[in-house]
């Protein structure tokens, strides 16, 4: 979905500081990290969030800046749940099969059925008399940007391929280690 990771050394000008932890290291490197995200509004931050494709330390993502007020709530509810995001993003205006929903979002038979009875119920999707399933409108996502930070204060290969996962959900994926 993104752009390439990259490999941070080092925390935003802490260069050879010992982190005592993780949680310290995470928190150095999550503060003053929205510029990252670009123009785009208020950066909101998640910790140690499950994204579906395993736990990510940090989110950070904004919110399109006309739709902000009235989309908060929504934006907020997506990023916490990115397997409805997925599912109503992968959504069309045509019927879909459910195989072929369940081959582009990549996730389970049970997840597939609660999120899109929340869709249907939100009134954003609907089943057809064959059994398939499109969007009743035409949604605007809230959310503008997403970035994903793994931090480990070793095992960076471990790092790398968790931060690829992270590139299924976020536009940009990054490893932040210690100098």
């Amino acid at each position: 979905m993104g752009r390439d990771y990259l490999l941070f050394a080092g925390c935003m000008g802490a260069s050879m500081k010992v982190f005592e932890s993780e949680d310290v290291l995470v928190k150095a490197a999550s503060a003053g990290l929205g510029p990252l995200l670009g123009r785009g509004g208020k950066a909101h931050t998640l910790f140690e969030h499950d994204a579906g494709f395993g736990r990510a330390d940090v989110v950070l993502f904004s919110l399109h800046p006309g739709r902000a007020r009235k989309r908060a709530k929504i934006a907020k509810g997506f990023a916490a749940r990115p397997s409805l995001a997925r599912l109503l993003l992968s959504l069309q205006q045509r019927p879909l099969s459910l195989q072929s929903i369940l081959k582009r979002v990549r996730i389970s038979r049970a997840s597939f059925r609660k999120c899109m009875s929340e869709l249907i119920s939100a009134g954003l999707a609907e089943r057809t008399e064959t059994g398939c399933y499109q969007l009743k409108i035409s949604p605007v996502h809230p959310v503008s940007n997403i970035i994903a930070l793994e931090v480990k204060l070793s095992k960076w290969k471990r790092a790398l391929y968790q931060a690829q996962r992270y590139r299924a959900f976020a536009n940009a994926s990054y490893v932040v280690l210690p100098a």
